[in-house]
This record gives structure tokens, C-alpha cells and sequence, in this order.
């Protein structure tokens, strides 16, 4: 039986397309365009280069982001004991993989009970003030609007 691939083609290209060396065979590219058809190197060439340019940045900002996302969230499952050590190693899946794990997980929480945490007090005492603000502006709103149809009618 033929073992499969440990990641999908589509995986291994936007990991490509997030290397520096792919701004390099960008650069390349417009060098020989320009070298092998100089005359089609106008505007609209400059803005296509301008576009993959500009795609590989983005792909590159989003791999740093995701990479050191991904290193934070490895670093709390690490100190959590009750964290699952196999979590740490989801991102290396595909996609459809990571989806799947996900579904299972909320058909497992769906069956659980819902465990209720115990809330601060500082938290509780916020709480409480903003209820209590938001309280106080509804009866001022409350009375602004009736002084106004009040000197409306």
C-alpha cells in the first residue's frame, strides 16, 4: 500500500511562498522578462510583479503570525497540566484534519456539563459597577425623554 503524503502539495506551497526565497524568484522572473521581452515590460507588467510582491508579504506576515501564535499556544499547553500533549502537534495537520478534530472536540463538550468557574471578586465588584452605571444612564435617558416629548406635546 502506498503511504501517504505527510502533507497536502497546497500545504508545501504557502509554506514556499512564505520563505525569502521566493521574493528572490520573483526578482528573477522580472530580470529575465525584461531581459527575454523587453518590449512587453510596461505598466501592467510592473503591476503584476507588484501584486506577487505584494502576496508574499502578506503570506509572509500571516506565516510569522501564525508560527508565533502557535509557539504561545505550545508554551500554555506546556505549563497546563490537564493540557493534552498531542494538542501541541495539531498544527502540523492538514487543514481538513485540524476541522475534524475540532468537530469532535464540540460533540465532546456538547456531552460534558457545563463546569462554572469560581469569578473573582474584583471581577464580581466590576461587574457589578458597570451594571450600576448602565443602570443610572438608562434613567437619565429615561428622563431626558420624557422631558422632551413633554415640551414637545
Amino acid at each position: 500500500m502506498v503511504e501517504p503524503l505527510k502533507n497536502h502539495w497546497t500545504t508545501h506551497i504557502g509554506q514556499a511562498a512564505g520563505h525569502p526565497a521566493a521574493f528572490v524568484i520573483v526578482i528573477v522572473y522580472a530580470v529575465l522578462w525584461l531581459i527575454f521581452s523587453p518590449a512587453t515590460f510596461e505598466w501592467n507588467a510592473v503591476a503584476t510583479l507588484a501584486v506577487f510582491m505584494m502576496t508574499l508579504f502578506i503570506q509572509r506576515t500571516n506565516r510569522r503570525d501564525n508560527l508565533a501564535l502557535h509557539a504561545k499556544l505550545d508554551e500554555l499547553l506546556r505549563v497546563d497540566g490537564d493540557a493534552r500533549s498531542e494538542l501541541t502537534q495539531l498544527d502540523e495537520q492538514e487543514p481538513e484534519a485540524i476541522e475534524q478534530h475540532r468537530h469532535e472536540e464540540v460533540r465532546k463538550a456538547a456531552d460534558r456539563p457545563i463546569r462554572v468557574l469560581p469569578v473573582p471578586h474584583f471581577v464580581a465588584i466590576s461587574t457589578a459597577f458597570a451594571i450600576a452605571q448602565l443602570a443610572k444612564f438608562v434613567v437619565i435617558s429615561e428622563e431626558v425623554t420624557s422631558k422632551g416629548s413633554d415640551t414637545a406635546g
